[in-house]
């Protein structure tokens, strides 16, 4: 009979699995030593997730939805992800147009904490120049671990497959909506279709790396697979892997910039993870609706609005464990705007889970997850991105947090979702404001600014360059006039994510 702790591993790994967005090679043979060294394998705690390539000693180039899958390190070296060299992943950096669904500008670089010896076993990719192009009906070859069916389990060495450049005109007919700047390849009857794991990996054409798997179909029907046309992005992949090396050397910055100054400046903050997307609670700003579509209003037997929350998967919410007290029953889904929720989806809640170590809002471990009684769709609706363990946030980052809590002390909830831009604050300020302070939390807002969280607002996100990396926990005294008033604090998610997986590979 399996041990518990065996269950509990298979059921984590199955959960991982399924929320990867990449793929085996059907029809594919495999890799031969001495072929195609520049291949990577990105891989987390459960092991292989996405393909990639060596582009520079210390890059690899892979897709931006990739991610989601929490990378922690590169294999290189080898065809077989059992031998090949270890490289952890010291930064992340996502091109900051990346979109979902479909993907756009889907592309990732992946910093390495160690410069990789380049040599007989490893090599990096020659890319294209940005003149040029390729034709339809080129030969040219996708190579990956993925699987080889649906449902399938990722292979042990890397094969290889040949597939046919396919001109964008017949692309697009057979794809309803297709992003700018991509190439289309495969698929006939013979032509593979790529499922979990080749996500990530290199469209190689006369040895050059033209595109990148960014998305495909898990259907039965023949359409094309689509890669993004690396010879669009070569500034940005040249300029950010440039910042990132430069940083350390160049430390002063002219108050006065030139706008070329200005563009390395905002790569240099792309290569630190200091960016945010999106907007405003307290001097906030309302939402626009294609923005943080990950927001969750959790809402009472009367259908009041009484904590927020965000989709984590396609069955779970996250929020706040104390809101646990408001007694929500449902949440809605797909709308900012709380009078026209019928626009969204209204989900009820199926069972919740607090954090087993929570006793008290004061005492920490604030965090609990709220199954829903069936999946959440498109339409407006978005999974947030997870915080991967090699990201720091440091004070004074600008982040953003968000509700449809209260504007003012004593004030009541509003109707139209609301964001705010807080700085970071750093954790022995905050003690010393505080006195007592949990473990594993976030200060940020609030304490000498006008802006924060109220009311109405616990258990939404703290949002740091599109990623959650808190939760809304608690004030002091209920106060929202914060000129005068300690920080916000948040629960540090990523303290959390193990127990977030767990709970919900589980349930």
């Amino acid at each position: 009979m399996l041990q518990p702790q065996i269950i509990t591993v298979f059921l984590f790994h199955t959960f991982l699995q399924q929320t990867v967005t990449g793929s085996v090679i059907v029809n594919g043979h495999a890799v031969p030593a001495g072929e195609m060294q520049y291949m990577a394998s990105v891989e987390n705690l459960m092991g292989h997730a996405c393909g990639g390539f060596l582009v520079s000693d210390r890059f690899v180039l892979t897709a931006g939805h990739c991610l989601e899958d929490k990378p922690r390190y590169v294999k290189l070296g080898n065809h077989s992800r059992d031998n090949g060299q270890e490289f952890k992943i010291e930064r992340t950096v996502r091109h900051l147009s990346f979109k979902n669904k479909p993907y756009e500008n889907d592309l990732l670089l992946l910093k390495l904490k160690n410069k990789v010896k380049l040599g007989k076993s490893i090599r990096t990719i020659q890319l294209p120049n940005a003149d040029m192009q390729v034709k339809a009906h080129d030969s040219c070859q996708v190579a990956g671990w993925g699987a080889k069916e649906v449902g399938g389990t990722v292979v042990k060495n890397l094969m290889v497959t040949n597939v046919s450049i396919i001109d964008t005109t017949t692309c697009k007919k057979q794809w309803s909506r297709l992003p700018h700047n991509v190439i289309c390849a495969g698929e006939s009857p013979v032509e593979r279709r790529f499922l979990e794991g080749d996500f990530g990996g290199p469209l190689v054409c006369n040895d050059t790396a033209v595109g990148l798997l960014s998305f495909s179909t898990f259907e039965k029907k023949i359409v094309p697979n689509v890669f993004v046309d690396i010879s669009k992005y070569l500034a940005w992949i040249k300029e950010t892997i440039q910042k990132c090396h430069s940083f350390l050397t160049h430390t002063h910055l002219s108050v006065k910039m030139q706008p070329g100054q200005m563009i390395a400046v905002f790569l240099l903050l792309s290569c630190l993870q200091q960016t945010v997307t999106g907007s405003a609670i307290v001097n906030g700003s309302i939402v626009p609706s294609d923005e943080m579509q990950y927001m969750a209003s959790l809402q009472n037997v009367y259908g009041r609005h009484v904590c927020g929350g965000v989709l984590v998967s396609d069955k779970f919410v996250l929020t706040a464990a104390h809101c646990f007290n408001a007694q929500p029953v449902r949440v809605v889904l797909g709308s900012h705007n709380l009078k026209k929720s019928n626009n969204g989806q209204t989900i009820d809640i199926d069972k919740i889970f607090k954090n087993d170590s929570y006793s008290g809002v004061d005492l920490g471990n604030d965090l609990m997850l709220l199954k829903l009684n069936k999946s959440s769709e498109g339409n407006g609706v978005n999974k947030i991105h997870f915080p991967t363990e090699n990201m720091h946030i440091k004070a004074h980052d600008l982040c953003q947090v968000a509700g449809w809590g209260a504007t003012h002390t004593n004030g009541v909830n509003v109707n139209e979702l609301r964001a705010t831009n807080v700085s970071i604050i750093d954790k022995k300020t905050c003690k010393e404001v505080w006195g007592h302070l949990p473990d594993n939390i976030i200060c940020a807002g609030g304490y000498n600014t006008m802006k924060g969280f109220c009311q109405g607002d616990s258990g939404g996100p703290l949002v740091c360059n599109n990623t959650l990396v808190g939760i809304v926990s608690f004030n002091r005294r209920g106060n929202c006039t914060y000129q005068n008033e300690a920080p916000n604090v948040f629960v540090d998610v990523s303290k959390y994510t193990e127990w977030i997986f767990k709970t919900i590979a589980l349930n």
